[in-house]
C-alpha cells in the first residue's frame, strides 16, 4: 500500500512537472533565425542599427549596452523584493497551444501571462532568458506618467492643469511653455505629430533623439532648451487650428518634455525616481537600466527602460492592483484610474485615436472591453496589457518590424490578449 502511495505521488508530481514545462519554454531558435541574427549568437549592434539592420533586433532589444548614443544608469534590485511568482495550476490547453502558435509565427522574443500573480504562460526564443533585460520602446511612456503622478502626489506638481512654463520657465515662449501637464500626459499638446515632418527628412522623434544625443553638445543642456525654443508647430496641424487637450496625436516629445519637469521639480534624474518610487516599493527583482540623453544627461522617458520579462510582469501585477502593494500605495489610485480608464476621458480620447479602435489616457492606450483594461505599447511590437477585474497581466517582447508584417503581429497579438482575457476570466 505504501508503495502505491510512493507511485501515485510520484505520477502526480511528473505530471505536474509536464505541464509546468508547457507553460514555461525556452527556445535556442525561433521564426527567421537566421535573418534575426543566429550565426552572430544574437549580438548587440549599435543603438539604432536595428533600423535597417534586421540581424541587430533581438541583440539591441535584450543586450543594451554603451554605445556612444545613449548611456545608461542601473537601477538596483529592491531590498524589498516580490516573492518569486507561482506556476499558474491547470491553464487551458487551448491556451497554451495558442501561445506555441503566435510564437511560432512572429519574432516574439519573450512572453508573459501572469493571473492573479501566478504564472500561466512564460516562453522564450532566440536564446532569451529572463536574465535579459529587454527594451521597453514606448512601453517607458507609462514609466514616465506614473512618476508624475507620484511626483503630483507628493506636493512636487501642484497638479496636471499647471502649465510647463511653471517648472521650466527657460522655456516659457516656446510652443510647449503654456501647454498642461494633463495635455502632455495625454499626447494632446498639438504641437506636431510622427507622420509628419517640420523638415521633411526626419520624423520630429527621430530628429529629437537626434538632437538629444548630438556629437557637438555633449553634457550640454541649453542645446536640448534651444531646440525646443525654436520648434514651430506643424503645418498639418496649424492648418486644421487643432488646439491643445482637443485630441491625442502621438508624439514621444510631450513625454520628453514630461521627462524634464519631472527631473527640473524633483532635483533627481529618472532613474534615481524610478528607483526610490517605484522599483523598490513594487519589490523589482532584478536589475533595470535606463538610457539617457549625452546631450542634456536626461533619462530617455519616452522610450528608454530595460528590465526582465518578469519584473515587466511584477509593474503589471501594481498596476492591476490599482498601484497598491502589501498595503502599500505606490502609484496613487485616482491618477492611475484617470490614467487607465475610458469613462475618465474625453470623447475624442475613447476610441479611434490609433490602431485597433484604441483610446488614450495618460500616457496610456485604453482598450474597449467591458472591464477596465489597457496597454502600455511600443515599437517593434512591445507589449505590456493590464486587466485589474480579472488580475490578468500580458508581457510580450518582440523584434517586429516597420511593415505589414508587424501590423500582422500586432493584430494576432490583440487577439491572441482577447482570448486569453476569454479564456482565464473564471
Amino acid at each position: 500500500m505504501r508503495k502505491l502511495i510512493i507511485l501515485i505521488i510520484g505520477a502526480i508530481f511528473v505530471a505536474n512537472t509536464i505541464k509546468a514545462q508547457e507553460q514555461i519554454t525556452y527556445n535556442a531558435s525561433g521564426p527567421n533565425a537566421k535573418i534575426l541574427g543566429s550565426e552572430t549568437n544574437y549580438s548587440a549592434c549599435g543603438l539604432t542599427d536595428h533600423r535597417k539592420k534586421k540581424e541587430c533586433r533581438v541583440g539591441n532589444f535584450s543586450n543594451v549596452k554603451n554605445t556612444g548614443f545613449f548611456h545608461i544608469r542601473n537601477i538596483l534590485p529592491s531590498t524589498n523584493p516580490s516573492p518569486n511568482f507561482r506556476i499558474y495550476k491547470d491553464p487551458p490547453k487551448t491556451l497554451i497551444q495558442s501561445a506555441d502558435k503566435i510564437m511560432s509565427n512572429h519574432p516574439i522574443i519573450g512572453l508573459l501571462i501572469i493571473k492573479n500573480g501566478e504564472i500561466v504562460v512564460q516562453k522564450f526564443q532566440y536564446g532569451r532568458t529572463n536574465e535579459n533585460l529587454f527594451r521597453s520602446f514606448s512601453i517607458a511612456k507609462t514609466f514616465t506618467a506614473m512618476l508624475v503622478g507620484i511626483a503630483i502626489e507628493k506636493g512636487f506638481i501642484s497638479s496636471v492643469e499647471d502649465k510647463v512654463f511653471k517648472y521650466w520657465p527657460e522655456i516659457s515662449n516656446s510652443v510647449y511653455g503654456n501647454v498642461s501637464i494633463k495635455n502632455l500626459l495625454r499626447m494632446s499638446s498639438a504641437i506636431y505629430d510622427d507622420d509628419k515632418s517640420i523638415d521633411t527628412e526626419d520624423t520630429p522623434t527621430t530628429k529629437l533623439y537626434e538632437i538629444l544625443n548630438h556629437k557637438d553638445a555633449f553634457n550640454n543642456p541649453k542645446f536640448f532648451e534651444d531646440y525646443i525654443n525654436n520648434i514651430k508647430i506643424a503645418d498639418k496641424l496649424r492648418l486644421t487650428n487643432l488646439k491643445q487637450g482637443e485630441k491625442p496625436i502621438y508624439t514621444s516629445v510631450d513625454t520628453e518634455i514630461l521627462t524634464r519637469v519631472l527631473v527640473k521639480v524633483t532635483k533627481k534624474n529618472i532613474t534615481e525616481l524610478t528607483s526610490e518610487w517605484l522599483w523598490k516599493p513594487m519589490g523589482g527583482r532584478g536589475y533595470a537600466k535606463w538610457l539617457y540623453s549625452t546631450t542634456d544627461f536626461i533619462e530617455n522617458g519616452a522610450g528608454g527602460f530595460n528590465a526582465s520579462l518578469l519584473d515587466y510582469g511584477r509593474f503589471g501585477v501594481l498596476l492591476a492592483n490599482d498601484g497598491k502593494r502589501e498595503g502599500n500605495q505606490i502609484i496613487p489610485k485616482e491618477f492611475l484610474l484617470d490614467a487607465t480608464s475610458k469613462d475618465r476621458v474625453p470623447e475624442n480620447f475613447k476610441k479611434n485615436v490609433g490602431f485597433y479602435d484604441l483610446g488614450y489616457g495618460y500616457q496610456t492606450w485604453i482598450l474597449q472591453n467591458k472591464e477596465r483594461t489597457f496597454c502600455a505599447l511600443g515599437h517593434y511590437g512591445q507589449f505590456l496589457c493590464v486587466q485589474p477585474e480579472t488580475k490578468i497581466v500580458y508581457v510580450q517582447f518582440s523584434a517586429g518590424g516597420h511593415s505589414d508584417e508587424n501590423k500582422l503581429l500586432l493584430k494576432d497579438t490583440f487577439d491572441f490578449f482577447q482570448k486569453s482575457l476569454i479564456e482565464l476570466k473564471n
